[in-house]
């Protein structure tokens, strides 16, 4: 499974989208994923709760890779990770 997570709104999801698609690359992912509006999580809490509630609903996931402009969404989802494989 390969997601889009993003800490965009999800009002601007069918902007992302939308350059997914410029791009010809929107069909390679399975869902986008974006903060809900109303939210008022900081993006590393999110991404990590929507890892998390994933590997529950797709437990036979035994790899994941994750890309990020910000090293410390990277640091808290490898962290998360890494608890879950001990």
């Amino acid at each position: 499974m390969t997601q889009v997570l993003t800490g965009r709104s999800k009002s601007m999801k069918p902007y992302v989208e939308d350059i997914l698609h410029q791009n010809n690359i929107l069909s390679l992912f399975h869902r986008v994923v974006c903060v809900p509006d109303e939210s008022n999580q900081i993006t590393s809490e999110f991404k990590k709760n929507v890892v998390r509630r994933m590997l529950y609903e797709y437990p036979n996931i035994n790899y994941i890779e994750m890309y990020d402009d910000d090293e410390s969404n990277l640091m808290v989802l490898s962290k998360m990770v890494q608890q879950r494989n001990q």
